[in-house]
């Protein structure tokens, strides 16, 4: 554990080292959030545009490498992967002007970069700031999401530091980890997919004893699972909506219907999707147009009726059809293929229909069915998150 004035020093080092530097443009990944903070607001500091990819995977890196002048942290061919620490007492002060920029997948089928103004991310964590404050106060924040997707990077790393709070460096990656964290009161950042393991099956004295609230984001929280967590471990969860485009913009609790966050207005547009206007967003005073199907109460609630678009979420990661279609048809055995989703004991499995040449439907014959779609799937694992 470091104290503020050991992570102060880590900044200025980090701010130290890219000023020196002339390139403007970086992209940061690295699993150590404490490594994370510093490093990006060390850039933020250097003047620097910080880039965040949620992968360090080959095609992620190639992507970048068209829009970035170096790297930082654990790309394998990083410019900067750690600093030394340096004694200079220089002013990290953050410039109005400093630029994130995210990425989320966009209907193309290729990730879309989504451009966030330091006053964008504050203006965002003075909501939840009033919103979870006191949900937060004196606990340690351990989570189960990645700092590098936007909803651990507000939850997990800028919102625990804002609000003074002690922050793990160390990922949940199983529920049972639970069990042998700290003596101490803790808040855990998580998601549906680790909720959904959360079973009898295990002790959670723990957790009843310790834990104070559980937030959970990136897709939808069932029912069941939501009531289990709270028998099992005596915290109901907090489920935020939002996305990267529009930030965290409402919130529920044991309910089907969200309450928008403060200063958050929602309505529906023509064809029933969900509409949303809030000061965090780009332009603060024009309503971003969702493609989630949505359903408002007269009270201002409202509840989530599907998607309109073919983004789909697996285990809380945003996956495009589109893209998917793209990487399998650039294949020469393909002539072309279908993605489609359905649910099989309420787990989301992705099919394709394709279509194959004649030197494919060969390939099929000679490979075998098994080896023949293991050999499509080798592009996707090198593009997509899994």
């Amino acid at each position: 554990m470091i104290d503020w004035d050991e992570f102060r020093q880590h900044i200025i080092s980090w701010q130290v080292a890219l000023k020196s530097r002339p390139e403007k443009k970086w992209a940061l990944y690295t699993q150590d959030t404490g490594i994370f903070l510093a490093a990006l607001i060390g850039a933020w500091c250097a003047n620097k545009t910080v880039y965040l990819p949620s992968d360090a995977l080959p095609a992620t890196h190639l992507a970048l490498g068209s829009l970035v002048d170096g790297f930082l942290g654990d790309f394998d061919d990083a410019d900067i992967r750690q600093v030394s620490l340096t004694n200079f007492e220089l002013a990290c002060e953050i410039p109005d002007n400093a630029t994130t920029v995210f990425f989320t997948s966009g209907s193309t089928g290729q990730p879309k970069p989504i451009v966030k103004t330091i006053h964008q991310l504050m203006t965002e964590l003075e909501a939840l700031q009033q919103q979870f404050g006191e949900t937060l106060k004196n606990a340690t924040i351990f989570a189960s999401v990645s700092h590098q997707h936007f909803y651990g990077f507000i939850f997990r790393a800028l919102l625990p530091l804002v609000t003074k709070q002690v922050i793990s460096n160390n990922i949940i990656d199983y529920p049972e980890k639970l069990s042998a964290l700290p003596k101490q009161p803790y808040v855990l950042i998580t998601s549906p997919a680790f909720l959904s393991r959360i079973t009898q099956h295990s002790d959670w004295s723990h957790t009843q004893y310790y834990l104070r609230a559980v937030f959970s984001a990136g897709g939808e929280l069932k029912n069941e699972h939501a009531q289990q967590v709270t028998s099992l471990c005596g915290q109901t969860p907090i489920e935020i909506y939002g996305s990267t485009e529009t930030g965290a913009v409402a919130y529920r609790v044991n309910e089907p219907f969200f309450t928008p966050l403060p200063k958050v207005k929602i309505e529906l547009n023509r064809s029933g999707l969900l509409s949303i206007t809030c000061p965090y967003l780009e332009q603060p005073n024009v309503p971003f147009e969702t493609q989630d199907i949505a359903d408002i109460k007269e009270n201002g609630l409202f509840s989530l009726q599907g998607r309109a678009d073919r983004i789909v979420k697996i285990e809380e990661k945003r996956i495009s059809l589109t893209q998917i279609e793209q990487l399998i048809n650039s294949d020469a055995r393909i002539i072309q293929c279908h993605v489609i989703a359905f649910t099989i004991k309420q787990r989301l499995i992705l099919g394709v229909v394709a279509q194959l040449t004649s030197d494919g439907q060969l390939e099929l014959a000679r490979l075998g069915r098994r080896q023949f779609i293991e050999s499509l799937k080798q592009p996707l694992k090198t593009s997509i998150e899994h």
